[in-house]
């Protein structure tokens, strides 16, 4: 099978990334030949990259001389002559009705918020996505939250184009095959827990110090570390540290801004707890979570919102816990629970084995296989 491929790149700095190149990685391991569309090239050794893609948001924008861009893009699927083209974050598939309609099969997978934006980004952006899901051959939501959202938001263009029919649920997965997991019991040290993901109010990172200030007046020894990036907002950024010296947290907590795939991996080796509480908006939502299943993954219990579709991410008293990003003393409960030892990490890694990549590349593959068949 000849699969193209859309994303920003697949380098795993974000859960578009993360979700292409772990699942075209193991496309490429079952043998298929994988074209990947990308904002900016890796030099990835497991399939072909064709740098052409430009940021996924700015294709919201009704301006985009969207036929302009296209041209070289339908070149080069001219060339690869794909069974199936792929449309791994949302944004990419606006450039669907300006592809020209071939033989491929069309798919399309929806997360989060940019499964909505398009139609909350003026008429032209809603006429150019309703064209897309049109076309689309089939959709695929990582969450249930995700499509069930989209069906509540827009009720009657999901009707008007039957998209209970072409819409599945396949989670979010994570290939778990190079992480080696820590799931003994840990050794006496000052407990780590840890947040990834850039520091910004949608995040909950104010909400996260509130808990941990409660930790911390009752006694209770951590270290605090934050990965990600400090320039997307850097005005709640100064406000985050004024609060972190408020509560008196300045020598436990430490924002490192954005780091490297090997920082990350040890950060997750070296933690007790992963913590996101990340909040919802009337336009802004988790999807799913990735990155719980990446703490997991590595022997780490989790703690996240009510909100989103995060609560399909962790197995509630089992890899983690959800709690009310609001609700501090509840939150600091959950993290005093984990940190006396109170989740299993053997658990955790076995939840992340159940999202392996491995199984959802299948199932992604077997829909590819049946949609070219109705096709041919």
């Amino acid at each position: 099978m000849r699969i193209a491929l859309f994303t920003t790149d697949l380098a795993g700095h974000s859960g578009w990334s993360t979700y292409a190149r772990d699942l075209s990685r193991e496309m490429s391991k079952q043998g298929h030949s994988v074209l990947a569309l990308v904002q900016k090239k890796i030099g990835a050794n497991w399939c072909q990259e064709a740098e052409l893609l430009g940021e996924a948001h700015h294709l919201l924008s009704p301006w985009v001389p969207f036929c302009a861009r296209t041209a070289p893009i339908r070149r080069i699927l001219e060339e690869f002559k794909p069974d199936v083209i792929h449309f791994m974050a949302e944004p990419y598939a606006l450039l669907i009705p300006f592809l020209h309609k071939r033989k491929s099969v069309y798919c399309l997978t929806l997360h989060g918020t940019y499964a909505i934006l398009p139609f909350r980004s003026g008429k032209i952006t809603y006429n150019r996505m309703r064209k897309a899901l049109e076309q689309c051959d089939h959709i695929f939501s990582v969450s249930n939250y995700t499509k069930d959202h989209l069906q509540a938001v827009e009720h009657g263009l999901w009707k008007q184009l039957k998209l209970n029919e072409k819409v599945s649920v396949l989670p979010n997965a994570i290939d778990i095959s190079s992480i080696a997991a820590d799931t003994g019991r840990r050794q006496q040290h000052t407990p780590s827990v840890v947040s990834i993901g850039a520091v910004k109010d949608r995040k909950g990172y104010r909400e996260i110090i509130a808990a941990l200030a409660l930790l911390q007046k009752a006694a209770h020894r951590f270290r605090y570390h934050v990965y990600g990036s400090l320039s997307q907002d850097p005005e709640y950024v100064t406000g985050l540290r004024a609060l972190i010296a408020d509560y008196a947290l300045a020598d436990s907590v430490t924002l490192h801004g954005s780091v490297s795939n090997e920082t990350l991996a040890q950060a997750y080796k070296n933690a007790d707890a992963f913590i996101l509480l990340s909040k919802q908006t009337e336009t802004h939502f988790e999807g799913f979570g990735l990155v719980f299943l990446e703490a997991n993954a590595h022997g780490v219990p989790v703690i996240g919102p009510v909100t989103g579709g995060c609560p399909e991410a962790i197995d509630d008293g089992k890899s983690g816990f959800v709690c009310d990003p609001f609700n501090a003393e509840k939150v600091a409960e959950k993290l005093q629970a984990i940190l006396a030892g109170n989740i299993d990490r053997h658990a955790c890694r076995q939840w992340a084995e159940k999202h392996s990549s491995v199984h959802a590349a299948a199932t992604m593959l077997r829909t590819y296989s049946r949609l070219i068949d109705r096709k041919s």
